[in-house]
């Protein structure tokens, strides 16, 4: 999935009047900090704006500034505590917040797939994409972000034929596009290389992730977060396809834009790190391998709990390599 989703993929960025009236210089500030990727920096400014909603007894206000610090603990991979906040937020945004309950519901199903939840994923996204229908109608643009993420949750559960209806209906949409979304067009072509990777047709796969990779970079630059990402899972393909050389060309590629981003230690860097470990382990250079694969379990530990898929994923991964050493 697409790591460097903006605001607006979740909810809407500009804010409600009610909600809004006497909050202008927080959302100024958090607007500021969030353009500059200072996550920690816009969570300060959502708490001191739900502290305030509080002491004035705005629940409007309450839902939005609980939305954005939501949003503002996501894109610090703290996924539980977004799922805590988003569990707040919607009780109070069906009441008193409605147009801002669809793109929530997706937020909340986009999270409870990060914790490794993808039956109760598959619900929010299915109330997301009624809620989107009603407002904007079943060919709308706007259906775009929940159809990506709902098919990305069933290409997960194996669900590949439903995953291919989703992406057909969505190819659909974009078609319709005068001019052309190349933002939702990116979006199609990564999950139609998720899809085909998971079915092991490992060359279709590359096909579709090089078309989004020269829409990313037409975008965005060779440096962003999405492009970073993107060259993971081409680096991962080309190891699949046996060709190492390559593979690490482009997964040191990502680590290199993912750190830049994020840091060293942050879980997208982990995630491609767990890529360019099992390219050493099948190239047999274990030690490398294990180094690596220790690495990603030491900060998956520390940053998603022990009880974590993720987690679960990186013990496996270090268990091969300790099975292939014998």
């Amino acid at each position: 999935c697409l790591v460097a989703t903006c605001l607006a993929a979740f909810t809407c960025l500009a804010s409600p009047a009610h909600a809004q009236s006497g909050y202008e210089p927080l959302e100024q500030r958090y607007q500021q900090f969030y353009a500059r990727r200072d996550f920690a920096a816009a969570e300060q400014v959502a708490r001191q704006w739900i502290v305030k909603a509080k002491r004035e007894e705005n629940p409007a206000a309450l839902a939005f500034g609980t939305s954005r610090l939501a949003t503002a603990l996501y894109e610090q991979h703290r996924y539980a505590e977004t799922l805590s906040a988003l569990e707040t937020a919607i009780p109070l945004e069906r009441e008193y917040l409605p147009g801002f309950l669809p793109g929530d519901l997706r937020f909340i199903g986009a999270t409870l797939d990060r914790l490794g939840r993808f039956d109760e994923a598959e619900g929010y996204f299915h109330e997301s994409l009624a809620a989107y229908e009603q407002r904007f109608g079943a060919e709308a643009i706007e259906l775009c972000p929940v159809l990506y993420e709902l098919a990305g949750t069933y290409v997960t559960l194996d669900l590949f034929d439903e995953a291919e209806t989703i992406y057909q209906r969505y190819r659909k949409i974009l078609d319709a596009q005068k001019p052309p979304n190349l933002r939702q067009e990116s979006f199609w072509y990564d999950g139609m290389g998720k899809l085909r990777a998971y079915q092991l047709n490992y060359s279709e796969a590359e096909r579709y992730y090089l078309r989004e990779y020269e829409l990313l970079v037409k975008q965005f630059g060779a440096d962003h977060p999405d492009v970073g990402q993107l060259l993971g899972r081409l680096g991962d393909l080309a190891a699949k396809m046996e060709n190492y050389p390559l593979a690490e060309q482009r997964l040191n590629k990502s680590v290199a834009v993912l750190g830049a981003m994020y840091g060293p230690n942050s879980l997208p860097v982990a995630d491609n790190q767990t890529f360019l470990a099992e390219a050493y382990n099948r190239q047999g250079r274990y030690a490398e391998a294990e180094q690596l694969a220790r690495r990603v379990l030491r900060i998956r530990e520390q940053t998603l709990g022990a009880d974590h898929v993720k987690v679960a994923h990186a013990k496996l991964s270090l268990a091969r390599i300790y099975h292939w050493q014998d």
